[in-house]
């Protein structure tokens, strides 16, 4: 099997569609950095995790398949899961959260696409990577994402840098397949093309 490279992968973006919900808070949830870390929490993430919509934008009121929550984490539709499922992406988690309207009432049941066990797989000096001087064990500024040679199985579909784990990566073809579906709410950006000053 050939060694995955840079040009393998994109970065998943939140692209919402017009007058889709804007989303506004997560419920509590106990560790939840462990779900933004990549920690596994299928285990014990509770049930009847819910989602507010902003108040700001009273007539968005369309469902995506895709939503960016504040709380840095992707949520995805039964949809997308059900395809997602399917195709059989490896060392990812799909914990529930129920989206409500603006009245607070359930509008969707969702999931938090949690994609697990980051990858230490970014070559920092070739990506002009610098830590974040609040938390330095996440990467503030980039140039571009450069991954290091041989550092990701090709069959990891969906996947966490472990110094970027509010950023998903997704394959090439995944993503192809997940735009040929026409799944909304989503965009892709090129490892090259991606930077943080």
């Amino acid at each position: 099997m050939n060694a995955a490279t840079n040009a393998d992968y994109l970065v998943l973006t939140h692209a919402p569609t017009e007058h889709a919900f804007v989303l506004h808070k997560l419920s509590p949830v106990d560790d939840f950095f462990e779900v933004v870390d990549g920690d596994p929490r299928a285990h014990d993430f509770p049930s009847g995790v819910t989602h507010t919509v902003s108040a700001d934008y009273p007539h968005n009121m369309t469902l995506d398949d895709v939503f960016r929550s504040p709380q840095l984490v992707f949520l995805i539709s039964p949809r997308l899961k059900a395809f997602l499922e399917e195709r059989k992406v490896k060392e990812v988690e799909f914990l529930p959260v129920t989206i409500l309207d603006h009245k607070k009432l359930p509008a969707a049941n969702y999931f938090i696409l949690s994609p697990i066990h980051p990858l230490n797989c970014l070559d920092e000096a070739a990506s002009g990577a610098k830590p974040n001087p609040m938390a330095p064990s996440q990467v503030h500024a980039i140039q571009q994402i450069v991954l290091k040679p041989g550092s990701v199985d090709p069959e990891r579909e969906i996947f966490k840098i472990d110094r970027m784990s509010q950023h998903v990566m997704v394959s090439r073809s995944l993503a192809q397949a997940i735009d040929a579906a026409g799944f909304t709410g989503l965009a892709w950006t090129e490892f090259r093309d991606f930077h943080r000053s």
